[in-house]
Order: C-alpha cells, then sequence, then structure tokens
C-alpha cells in the first residue's frame, strides 16, 4: 500500500548538522564531567566522638584511625544547653529546682537567695559556668536565639545567665557553632563543613554572627550544610548568606532526596546555586528510615554507585549502631570507611575536597542545528504517512524551517527552557520511533525460502540490531546535548515527562506498523485504518482475548509503573541480585527494559517477520523491540549522570541483549509449530 517516495535529502542533512552540534556539546560537557573527579567522604564529628567513648579509644585516636581509613570531612554543628551540661561545660538548673532546695532549706547559691518570687514564677532555666570561651560564645549565642535572656551574675568566677522558655525546648535549642570543635577538627587533619541552624525571623544580624563565629576560629571552614527544613538565611537573608560563603569560597552541600530526584525537601535551598556562582555539591546520604535495615556490604555499594551515576561528590557517612558478626563496633564502623573510600578510589575518584562542576553553559547557538534536526525528524515520521504528491519535499522543507524557526527565536532571546524540554522529549520518542521504522522496512523485504533459516535470521539480527542502536544514539546525543548545562548536571532543573518518553515511541511504531500492514481487517484487499479500527471493535470478547488483554494490562502497569522515581511496583529478589551482580563486573549496569526485554524481543521480531508469522504477533514483538531503544534514549535524560557512562550503558545492554536475544529466538523458534498446533487444536474444538 505504501507508495514508493524519493527521499527528502535536506531532512537528513538537518538530522546530520544536528548530530555535529550535539557532539560539539557533549565533549564540552564531558570535559567538565571529567575534571570533577574529587570526592569527599563526610562523617559528623559528634558520632566519631560519641563511637570513641563507647569503645574505650580516646577521641584524637578515634580521629587519626577513621582519617587514615578515608574519611576527608567533619561536620560541626550548633551547640545546645543540653551538649554543654552533658560535656560539664556548664551546670543548667530551673526554677523549679531552685524552689525545692528553698523550701527544703538547702539552697547554698548566693546569687539565688537574691532571686525575687516574681522572677522564680518565671518558666525557665538558669545556667551557670566559668568566664572562658564557651561562656563568651554562650553568651553571645543567647543574645541571637533567646532575646529575652539576661545576665544574673556577671563577675567573679560564678557567671549565671536566665533564659526563658520551656525547658525542653531550651536544652535543645540551637545556639551558635563552638570555635573549640571547630579548631580541634581542622587540626586533627579533616575539611571543616559547618551545619548551622537558621533562626526566627531571621535578621542580618543573625548572619553575621554565624560567619564572625566561624571567622573567630581561625581555621578555614570549606563547606556548609543547611540543617532541618530552612537553609540558612531563608528568605529574606539568602542574598547575604550566599555573599558570604562566596567570599570565604566555601561550598554548598545539597543533599539528594531518597526518592534520588532533586533535592532534600529545605526551604530556599534551590536558589543558593545561582547565587553562588554554582559553588555547590551533590550530597549523598542514606535515608534514616533505611538505615537500620540494610548491611554494610549494601551501604559501601550504595555510595559507589552514587558518586559515578548520579554525580555526587559528598559521600555522608553515619555509623552503623550493630556490630557485625566477629567485629567490634568499632571495627565494624572503621571497615566500613575504609570500604566506601577503597570503592570510590577503584572507580577513579580521588578522596579529597568534593568538586563542584563549572558553570557550564553551551553557547546557545549551537542549540539551534539540534533544533533543526529535531523537527525534520518530526517531519521525515510525518511524511510516512501521506503521499509525495501531498506532501511534497518542498512542503517538508518549508514545514521544517517555520517550525524550528518558531523554536529557536526563544533560545537566541536568551530563555527558552521550555523549548528546550520540548526538543528533548522530540529527540527521546522520535529517534528510537525512526529507528525500528527503518528496520521494519529491511524486514519487509521479500526473502528467499532457503534463506529464512535461523543462520540467516540472527545473523541478519545482529547487524541490524547494531544498526538501530547507532541510529537511536542519535536521539540521545541530542537529548544529553540540548539539556547539557550544569543546572541539569545539579537536578536544579529535570528531564519532564519520563513516562511519557516511555509509551510515546511504542504508540508511533504500533501506529506507524498498523498503517502499513493489515492486522485486524479480514482482507488485505484496500484495507485502511478505519476498517482496521472497525475489525478490532467486532472482536469478540472470549476468555482467550480477556486473558490476552490482561497479560498486556498486567505488561503496561509494570513497564510504566517502574519508570520515574515515585514508582509502587516492587523490585523481584532475583532482579536486585541481577543488578548487583551486573554493577560489579560492568562498567555501566545496562538496563533490564533494554537487554532482558527489547533487544530480546527485537530477535523475535526479525523471527516473526521474516518467517511471516501472523501480524498479530510481529507488531507485538516491534512494538517490545521498540521498548529497548526507547529506554536506551532515555538513559540519556538522567542528566545527572555523564554522557560518557550512558553511552557506555546502551552499548553494555546492546552486548548483553545480543546472545541473550539469540537464545531465546532459537527456543521460540523451536517451539512455535507446537504454539500453533495446540492454537489449531483448540480452534477446532470450538
Amino acid at each position: 500500500m505504501q507508495m514508493k517516495k524519493k527521499h527528502n535529502i535536506v531532512l537528513y542533512v538537518l538530522i546530520v548538522l544536528g548530530l555535529v552540534s550535539a557532539l560539539i556539546i557533549n565533549y564540552q560537557r564531558h570535559q567538565v564531567e571529567r575534571v570533577a573527579n574529587s570526592v569527599e567522604i563526610m562523617m559528623d564529628y559528634e558520632d566519631l566522638a560519641k563511637l570513641a567513648s563507647v569503645s574505650g579509644k580516646s577521641t584524637q585516636q578515634t580521629l587519626a584511625e577513621f582519617k587514615q581509613a578515608g574519611v576527608t570531612t567533619l561536620n560541626v554543628y550548633d551547640t545546645n544547653l543540653e551538649k554543654l551540661s552533658k560535656s560539664g561545660i556548664v551546670s543548667v538548673i530551673t526554677n523549679s529546682q531552685l524552689k525545692d532546695q528553698r523550701r527544703l532549706g538547702g539552697d547554698k547559691l548566693p546569687w539565688a537567695m537574691t532571686l525575687t518570687d516574681a522572677q522564680l514564677a518565671e518558666t525557665g532555666v538558669y545556667v551557670v559556668g566559668e568566664p572562658g570561651v564557651y561562656w563568651q560564645e554562650l553568651q553571645e549565642d543567647a543574645k541571637q536565639r533567646f532575646a529575652a535572656s539576661r545576665m544574673v551574675v556577671t563577675t567573679g568566677s560564678q557567671q549565671v545567665m536566665f533564659i526563658p522558655g520551656d525547658t525542653e525546648l531550651v536544652m535543645v535549642q540551637h545556639l551558635g557553632l563552638p570555635t573549640e570543635e571547630m579548631k580541634y577538627v581542622v587540626n586533627n587533619g579533616f575539611l571543616l563543613t559547618v551545619r548551622p541552624m537558621n533562626y526566627n525571623k531571621v535578621s542580618a544580624e543573625n548572619i553575621d554572627s554565624v560567619f564572625k563565629r566561624i571567622d573567630q576560629a581561625g581555621v578555614k571552614a570549606t563547606g556548609i550544610h543547611f540543617t532541618a527544613l530552612h537553609s540558612l538565611g531563608a528568605t529574606e537573608q539568602m542574598d547575604k548568606v550566599a555573599a558570604e560563603l562566596k567570599k570565604r569560597d566555601m561550598t554548598l552541600a545539597m543533599a539528594e532526596h531518597f526518592l534520588q530526584l532533586q533535592f532534600a525537601p529545605m526551604l530556599g535551598i534551590e536558589k543558593f546555586p545561582d547565587k553562588m556562582d554554582y559553588r555547590v555539591a551533590r550530597l549523598y546520604v542514606i535515608d534514616k528510615r533505611e538505615r537500620g535495615k540494610i548491611s554494610v556490604k549494601d551501604a559501601v555499594r550504595r555510595f559507589a554507585i552514587t558518586d559515578i551515576e548520579r554525580n555526587i561528590r559528598i559521600n555522608f557517612l553515619h555509623n552503623f549502631e550493630e556490630a557485625e558478626p566477629d567485629k567490634t563496633l568499632y571495627e565494624t564502623n572503621i571497615d566500613y570507611v575504609k570500604d566506601v573510600a577503597d570503592s570510590i578510589q577503584n572507580r577513579g575518584f580521588v578522596l579529597g575536597r568534593a568538586s563542584t562542576f563549572a558553570p557550564y553553559f553551551p553557547d546557545k547557538v549551537l542549540f539551534i542545528p539540534i533544533i533543526f534536526g529535531v523537527v525534520a525528524a518530526g517531519v521525515l515520521y510525518l511524511s510516512l504517512f501521506f503521499s509525495r504528491e501531498k506532501f511534497t519535499n518542498t512542503r517538508q522543507s518549508i514545514s521544517v524551517a517555520v517550525l524550528a524557526v518558531i523554536l529557536s527565536v526563544p533560545i537566541l532571546m536568551g530563555g527558552g527552557l521550555s523549548v528546550r524540554q520540548l526538543v528533548a522529549f522530540g529527540s527521546a520518542v522520535l529517534f528510537p520511533s525512526l529507528s525500528m521504522i527503518y528496520i521494519v522496512h529491511l524486514w519487509d523485504r521479500p526473502v528467499a525460502k532457503e534463506k529464512a533459516c535461523m543462520t540467516y535470521i540472527t545473523l541478519s539480527a545482529c547487524w541490524q540490531i547494531t544498526l538501530a542502536v547507532v541510529l537511536s544514539l542519535i536521539g540521545g546525543m541530542y537529548l544529553a546535548a540540548i539539556l547539557g548545562d550544569i543546572r541539569f548536571f545539579l537536578e536544579l532543573d529535570i528531564y519532564r515527562g519520563v513516562k511519557a518518553t516511555f509509551i510515546t515511541p511504542i504508540l508511533l511504531v504500533g501506529f506507524y506498523y498498523v498503517f502499513k500492514h493489515n492486522i485486524f481487517a479480514k482482507s488485505d484487499k484496500d484495507f485502511s485504518l478505519l476498517k482496521q479500527l472497525k475489525a478490532l471493535l467486532n472482536i469478540k470478547l472470549d476468555m482467550r482475548v480477556l486473558t490476552v488483554v490482561g497479560i498486556l494490562g498486567f505488561i503496561a502497569w509494570v513497564f510504566i509503573g517502574r519508570s520515574g522515581h515515585t514508582a509502587g511496583v516492587p523490585v523481584p529478589a532475583w532482579e536486585i541480585k541481577l543488578r548487583l551482580f551486573l554493577e560489579e563486573v560492568m562498567y555501566a549496569r545496562p538496563r533490564e527494559k533494554e537487554f532482558l526485554i527489547g533487544h530480546v524481543a527485537f530477535f523475535l521480531a526479525a523471527l516473526a517477520s521474516i518467517k511471516r508469522y501472523p501480524r498479530i504477533i510481529t507488531l507485538a514483538f516491534v512494538c517490545a523491540a521498540t521498548i529497548g531503544q526507547g529506554s536506551l534514549v532515555q538513559t540519556f535524560a538522567h542528566m545527572r549522570t555523564p554522557v560518557f557512562m550512558s553511552t557506555i550503558r546502551a552499548i553494555d545492554g546492546w552486548a548483553l541483549g545480543i546472545p541473550i536475544g539469540i537464545v531465546v529466538a532459537i527456543v521460540f523458534n523451536y517451539l512455535y509449530p507446537y504454539l500453533r498446533k495446540i492454537e489449531s487444536e483448540l480452534n477446532t474444538n470450538e
């Protein structure tokens, strides 16, 4: 039915020019990604001090051994009254305790005797300490955190301060960064990351107090990692915070969301990268809901994978609270750090201060050929459905020019993020579709009966799937380039429409296949889409049809539900084990949708096409094969993954899919006559 057409060379030239532009951008992107290879292993100073205490070791010895194991960075948090009280630096007495002492006649605190009944009726605590660094910092912090705090005794060896408020809340309220801890961390050879808490109704004075404290420590703080749900300065003082961080060359750590998509919720965090010229690094920490459930081995694997696959440059480790068999708790945790450090370095990273990506934004002019190439691919797909007389080469070229110019204008004006997203979507769905359609054309060519043997079929399918992967990779290069800037590297911006990207190529290829071949109509004579639709609607519903529909529905549920980062479809245990194995033996673990579904179905589609199986069976295999090509391109939509790794992942999937596909095709070819016989017997019994 399809008329023979003269190819429009303009469309192919535009696609090639777009590919050249995409390769230029991707080379530049690769250079930016390649040099950012320094990774921090971060832990909490408090965690190591606690581990030292329960293990009977000195804090200094523990720090030295964990540094030797691979820890590069320690966090220092704001102190609070609870910490200061437990360490013996201050004593905390409540009003109720003072009143009890008076009633018992045992009050031996001279300053307390001067308190009036009205003062004793207040809710709050009295903090008693001695002059020194900690006390001076406590006074400064109390002014910032507790506006109504007041000194009771200010001279001599006994210093007393009253802080009003609920006792439990006052005890745990963040105060300020302790200079002694910051000094201790740096003097023991670690990089220092500070974790200050934001203020209520934050003011410029509050922000000044934080950075003044860091400066007072007299040591270099290399990073900052905001605490809780508000970034420091949110929202009125963020410009001031960013300016102070830039002045001190401090890196902002941005924690990845536990669903591995963008960042953990925190007010204002997404505003900082642009304000700081992108002096930020992505941080990964195992979610606290999982820490008690996974093994040390699984934790080590996660950190190694995140760095290479998701542009993580800060690995935040927490101590395991239970010892492994035949190990002490101390040995468990220090071996954990060693294994993480080894796995990171074995993958080509170095340990040190976290690398930050250069603020890379491609020349917007390079986007223009990509836009023309994607539009050309769209017109090429549409041309398959029209005769040459209706959709001439001239009309095709004019359509490309008009639409591409319209899309290019916002880009050239300095914006166009929505246009780039649209072009990325077009790249992700058009090229794998055109790739499979071209292969279908190859399969439709007549083949001599003596050639239609399994050797011929499998050998042909091998070079054909190689060609399909190469053609689909054009879409991958387009996608990686059109979104290839630092905002996408850091996932400040993300590719939209992941689920639509999975399903659309299947629809495009399936629609074309039904258009070109008679699938549902009873006669090959003058069949049309309308006649096929009528025939489809007239199919009688019986148990076989309902079973097939149910199976297809289940496959669609798993296929779509497993895409993205919010899937509710569980991953079976065997698949998890397979993933672990492939991560160990391959540079980039290929996606199961490619080597277990799409590429296997490609060989079955070649078998069904060449041996002229019923069209409905061939259609099913062709659509399944499209899954592999679509998944291959969609891999490049994960912009946090280096473009080189995405390319290797596609090649690994191709290499693994070929032998599996050959085996499955041979087995299916052997079983098919028996399946047909069973079907024939079922039809006869009716």
